[in-house]
Parts: structure tokens; sequence; C-alpha cells
């Protein structure tokens, strides 16, 4: 996946970019409580390694790996929805096994302990992917100075 972004800070063999986020909102003609000032972000600035030494004010390409950015998407898109269906059903066994008057309820309760794990889960795995350089977007070339 290649992004466009504009350098605006540099630092030894780091810069930090700015990326302009293109989403189907701001394309959108009809005045909607969602285009609201609060509801999108115009640009995220992100710090990566400039191994091609771009300057201050150029506009460049970032590249990620089509593998890891599939990865990290079902990572958490899906780690959570499987940890929402297996805890209801692991609280409904667990609720029959000790004989719970509402098995649903302790489905329901199992459901919600899980999704608690899934994402205190993804934090952790967010926390040490971050360290892998596959896992960065890197300045692939100069688009314009």
């Amino acid at each position: 996946m290649e992004e466009m972004a504009k350098v605006i800070e540099k630092n030894e063999d780091k810069a930090i970019v700015q990326i302009l986020r293109h989403s189907a909102c701001s394309k959108c003609e009809h005045n909607c409580d969602l285009a609201g000032e609060s509801h999108e972000i115009e640009a995220m600035d992100i710090e990566v390694e400039n191994t091609i030494n771009a300057g201050v004010g150029n506009t460049v390409a970032l590249e990620m790996g089509s593998k890891t950015l599939i990865f990290a998407s079902l990572t958490v898109y899906l780690l959570p929805l499987i940890s929402l269906i297996f805890g209801y059903f692991f609280g409904e066994w667990l609720g029959a096994k000790f004989n719970y008057s509402s098995v649903e309820h302790a489905g329901s309760m199992g459901s919600f302990v899980f999704l608690v794990l899934a994402f205190l889960i993804l934090r952790i795995v967010n926390h040490r992917l971050k360290i892998r350089k596959e896992f960065q977007p890197q300045i692939t070339k100069i688009l314009k100075s």
C-alpha cells in the first residue's frame, strides 16, 4: 500500500510526515451530523525512518508491505469478534456446569470478559509490533521537492 505524505520535520535519520486522510465523508456533498469538524481528522503526523534523506517540505511516498497490513487488519478486526463469540459459548458452558440459573446471562458475561481480554491482548500486540520495522511505513521515494 502506498500513501502520499509531506515531510514537516527532519531529525537526523528520522522524519515526521503528515499524511492527508481521504474518506468517503470528505467528498460527500450532503450536510449530515457526521460531517462536523469533530468527526474526522484531516491529517495525521507520524514519525518514520528517513532512509532517502528527504527534506522538509518534500512530498514523499510512504509504503507498507501488503502482508503486514493484511495481518494487522485481520488481527484488529477478527480477534475481538472471535473472542466475543468464544466468550459467549465458554460462559454458557461454565454457567451450565455450575448450575447457574440463567445460562444466557452467563454467556453474556463471558462475552464481555473475553472481549475485554481481547482488547488487552491487542494493546500488548500493538506495543510489540511498533518496534518491528516491517510494521512501520517506509519512505520509498521523493515525489516533489
